[in-house]
């Protein structure tokens, strides 16, 4: 067989109501993934060897592929500010967003020897992969990643000891409990914000697979995890420390008012790559 033709059937095998090009792109990921094929050896129709065993596993993905399971946990990873990360159903797949708020994260200059090193916190680590990757960014920073789920840190836990095994994790609560690290130059998070009611408007894999700790918050109080975010951040951050989080689209005044309420300033609503309100930067300067 040439891959070409194995492309072929597996694309054959999918049954999702998915335009043709995002058929096409789940056909070539499996392929590298499962077997290491390019994209150009498919498509010169590169000679390989395919075992029962394989057609076995490339029908199981596609099974799974059209029961709406996200094609990150059948493969158990995903690309994220050019890392893999390993993912499972305990932690959110990483966004193209999500990559945004990494990149509003100031990158100070290289430090002196004699300069203590930027301290940071990503609280609701999830995978980890907001944190690996500043601390990519920033390799004299001391980065810090919290998450309250025992499962979301085994896997943020696999990650940092593939990726950045400096990167040090945490159990906390940030409902509940102080936050653990003081002297924090920056707090950064992607808390859940999707409140209750906006279920009916998701997409079916997502209220299905993902992680619904890490997603949703009550209709109640949809503002929740900014609001302790806020209060205690503050008794952790350096003069002049920052927190950046990733919001709610349909929030972001709301949002920015939670900081201004606990005494924070310069606060601004940044948006995202298609212009919706996605980030909130605030800076705490106590008088």
């Amino acid at each position: 067989m040439n891959a070409k033709k194995l492309y072929s059937h597996f694309k054959q095998q999918i049954t999702l109501e998915e335009s043709a090009e995002e058929i096409q792109h789940l056909a070539f990921r499996v392929l590298e993934h499962e077997l290491g094929l390019s994209n150009t050896e498919i498509l010169m129709e590169k000679d390989i060897g395919v075992s029962n065993d394989v057609l076995t596993k490339l029908n199981s993905i596609a099974t799974r592929l059209n029961s709406h399971e996200p094609l990150q946990y059948i493969l158990g990873d995903e690309e994220f500010m050019g890392k893999r990360f390993l993912v499972s159903p305990a932690v959110l797949i990483p966004r193209p967003e999500t990559e945004e708020l990494v990149r509003l994260v100031p990158v100070p200059p290289p430090a002196s020897t004699d300069e203590p090193p930027i301290k940071i916190l990503d609280i609701g680590t999830g995978s980890g992969c907001i944190a690996i990757s500043l601390k990519s960014l920033m390799p004299q920073a001391e980065v810090y990643a919290s998450d309250v789920s025992d499962e979301a840190l085994a896997i943020a836990k696999s990650n940092v000891e593939r990726l950045e095994p400096q990167v040090t994790l945490l159990k906390h609560d940030i409902l509940k409990d102080d936050i653990p690290v003081s002297e924090l130059d920056i707090i950064v998070s992607n808390p859940p914000y999707v409140a209750q009611h906006e279920k009916q408007s998701m997409q079916q894999h997502v209220l299905d697979h993902e992680p619904h700790l890490a997603l949703f918050v009550p209709d109640n109080d949809p503002l929740i995890f900014y609001k302790a975010i806020a209060a205690r951040g503050k008794h952790v951050l350096k003069p002049g420390g920052k927190v950046i989080v990733e919001i709610n689209a349909q929030s972001g005044e709301n949002t920015a008012a939670v900081f201004e309420t606990e005494g924070y300033s310069h606060i601004s609503l940044s948006k995202d790559m298609i212009g919706k309100d996605r980030f909130v930067i605030a800076t705490w300067n106590p008088a």
